[in-house]
């Protein structure tokens, strides 16, 4: 039985899967030395790209640092504040008329613009967890947090580093389709999958 729903950010709540390509490929044009520049093409980038972001940047000679994190949200910032993904709102109040806990678990580290947005968009979770590197070690304190069992938790995700993670923590994966990844993050293969945040709530309450 779910007792808690943990989402991830940016390119699931935030559709901002645009604003994170031009990002990455102006920061590899400013600080990378060479590499495969047909990676940066839209497509074949969502076909590619997973956390750890350090892996992708390797393939340019890039070493993430603080000049590169500065770099990226510089740009990501002078961009207007990106929508949530449709329906997004509707499937949050679902699921928390249902009494579920709500949270967030994100890698992202732009903790300014992170909160603006939430304030904008007038978003409310039991907890937050940003800067998450490791979200293995991320959903073990959320167990402890919440004094819960990992399989009474299913995180909401859009990439493949996601599912797998989860599914070492013994976290249930729910998998969205118009996420950054899209369909190629199939291949991991997560315990579910939606395309429309109007599933959502079924699918929890299916679970349940």
């Amino acid at each position: 039985m779910i007792k808690l729903v943990a989402f991830d950010y940016n390119g699931t709540i935030l559709n901002d899967i645009k604003i994170m390509h031009i990002c990455i490929v102006t920061t590899i044009t400013e600080f990378g030395k060479t590499g495969p520049y047909e990676k940066l093409k839209f497509e074949n980038w969502r076909k590619e790209f997973d956390l750890p972001y350090d892996n992708f940047y390797q393939n340019f000679g890039i070493v993430i640092n603080q000049n590169i994190h500065a770099a990226f949200h510089k740009i990501y910032n002078m961009f207007k504040t990106p929508r949530l993904f449709k329906n997004f709102k509707w499937a949050l109040s679902e699921i928390q008329k249902t009494n579920l806990k709500t949270i967030i678990i994100s890698g992202t580290t732009n903790e300014k613009s992170f909160y603006q947005t939430i304030r904008k968009k007038k978003l409310n979770f039991d907890k937050i967890y940003l800067n998450c590197k490791n979200k293995i070690v991320a959903f073990k304190q959320v167990v402890k947090d919440f004094n819960i069992q990992p399989n009474e938790m299913a995180y909401v995700c859009d990439m493949k580093y996601d599912i797998n993670t989860a599914r070492t923590a013994g976290v249930l994966s729910i998998y969205y389709l118009k996420g950054l990844t899209g369909v190629y993050g199939l291949e991991a293969k997560p315990d579910y999958c939606f395309n429309d945040y109007r599933q959502l709530p079924e699918i929890i309450h299916k679970i349940n």
